[in-house]
């Protein structure tokens, strides 16, 4: 299901994001198997975060014991895609992250996965 941490976007704004997340009750209807598998594994939305100018940080609420890595480009694997240095994830409270663009000097792009303690 698609979700928008920062708010429905403004097509124009200098930053963009919006998420996918797995709804259990729709895998359960639709793909039964796979909602077998998913049970009692960890909890994984991603998230397409576009900057396009503007101030190089943005904040975003996503809950406490979130966890959040940059997973495209792969910082692991820097030949994957030449030039796109990782952005900075930072937690500036226990429930919200701060990103921070590599280059400010051009508009670019990552994905992240975001994971939740077990509780």
């Amino acid at each position: 299901m698609p979700w928008w941490p920062d708010d429905l976007p403004d097509f124009n704004g200098p930053w963009l994001a919006y998420g996918l997340r797995h709804n259990h009750a729709i895998a359960e209807a639709v793909y039964p198997d796979v909602a077998a598998l998913m049970d009692g594994n960890e909890h994984v939305e991603y998230l397409a975060v576009w900057r396009r100018g503007g101030v190089d940080s943005m904040y975003l609420q996503r809950g406490h014991g979130a966890h959040v890595r940059q997973v495209f480009p792969d910082p692991g694997q820097p030949d994957h895609a030449p030039g796109a240095r990782p952005w900075t994830v930072e937690h500036a409270d226990p429930d919200t992250v701060r990103l921070t663009v590599s280059d400010s000097d051009r508009p670019s792009a990552r994905i992240f996965a975001v994971s939740y303690d077990v509780r």
